[in-house]
């Protein structure tokens, strides 16, 4: 976690999970492990953490939460409620919300909007739980109401300020609902907060993509390369905006993944 703090995410990496490997029954060490696991882009090396964590201890509720959003930003959305919904199951204050509420089955379209309401109720409870008003702000997301999703995620941050997770999530609400400029400038703050976060870094590539300014998409690619040179996602990003410019020789450049053969034509 030292080596996480100090930015160098390849080298907390290979610490958790030598952690785990000693320790297979280490819940928070499976869950560190998964939360730098996603901070660095990687969802599904995260779900698999996050799991093992669970299945360790069932009723650790920092691991659940970031199942259902690590779940979301894998479209899976069967798998993000179960996992939120779990969390309320297993919140020693909010589980008594579920007293005589039936749940829909597995899968069933009606669990969107069932576990939503839930949530909205231990709003209603505690209007003062950055992790209420932020698991809200992700199943808004869901459903694809993004503006609800955040003012939820606002009000988050306005509980936490300097959360560069939260502020990340705002951005990529705002992105996803076409507010590409509100996006950058979420981005932009959580990296104030955190220089080294790799999503960030990608999102605000995405972003810059997204409104054809690929140069500056390049840039901050490659900054997340620089961090986590080993991500594939990050590079397939690469590619696709070499190939959106034109630049056929620079696509092909990136199967070499030598960050080291861009610093001539970009600053990152």
């Amino acid at each position: 976690m030292e080596a996480y703090q100090r930015g160098e995410l390849e080298e907390a990496l290979l610490f958790l999970e030598a952690e785990v490997l000693m320790n297979p029954e280490s819940a928070e060490g499976w869950r560190h492990l998964g939360m730098v696991q996603a901070e660095s882009d990687n969802d599904r090396m995260a779900i698999a953490s996050l799991l093992k964590a669970v299945e360790t201890d069932a009723s650790n509720l920092e691991a659940l939460l970031e199942l259902g959003v690590s779940c979301t930003n894998e479209l899976d959305q069967n798998q993000a409620l179960l996992f939120m919904h779990t969390w309320l199951e297993q919140h020693p204050v909010y589980r008594s919300l579920l007293e005589g509420v039936q749940c829909p089955d597995y899968g069933d379209y009606r669990m969107l909007e069932h576990v939503t309401s839930q949530f909205k109720r231990a709003a209603e409870m505690n209007a003062d739980d950055a992790d209420v008003s932020s698991a809200l702000g992700v199943l808004c997301n869901l459903s694809r109401d993004y503006d609800e999703a955040a003012q939820w995620f606002k009000q988050a941050l306005r509980m936490n300020p300097s959360s560069h997770s939260l502020w990340n999530k705002l951005g990529a609400t705002q992105a996803n609902g076409n507010r590409s400029k509100d996006a950058v400038n979420a981005y932009h703050q959580a990296l104030a907060l955190k220089p080294t976060y790799v999503r960030a870094w990608v999102n605000l590539g995405i972003s810059y993509s997204n409104q054809s300014n690929y140069p500056e998409s390049c840039r901050y690619f490659l900054k997340a390369l620089t961090l986590n040179g080993g991500a594939d996602n990050i590079w397939s990003y690469l590619r696709m905006t070499f190939s959106c410019m034109d630049r056929q020789d620079l696509a092909s450049m990136a199967d070499e993944r030598n960050i080291d053969a861009f610093r001539g034509e970009f600053e990152f």
